[in-house]
């Protein structure tokens, strides 16, 4: 019995498997590296948002201090001694 068709055969088989688990490695780098940039995206979006609410609330106090002095300028001049 020639066995050597069988071990060749189960040689491309095995050269098969290892190019399949090189992809499946180099894809699973992609969707790590791909995740990560959007992670860092996302960060900074969230940066971006949270400067435009913090000027919001910055320009409403402001307003707000400001009809407060024009009601009662002493109660404001009190708050900033």
């Amino acid at each position: 019995m020639n066995l050597m068709p069988e071990l060749d055969s189960l040689s491309w088989i095995k050269r098969d498997l290892l190019a399949l688990s090189d992809i499946q490695l180099a894809l699973s780098h992609e969707k790590e590296r791909r995740l990560i940039d959007n992670i860092a995206v996302a960060e900074e979006y969230l940066s971006d948002l949270l400067a435009m609410e913090a000027q919001k609330l910055d320009t409403n106090c402001k307003s707000i201090e400001a009809k407060l002095y024009k009601k009662s300028p002493c109660i404001t001049e009190a708050q900033q001694k």
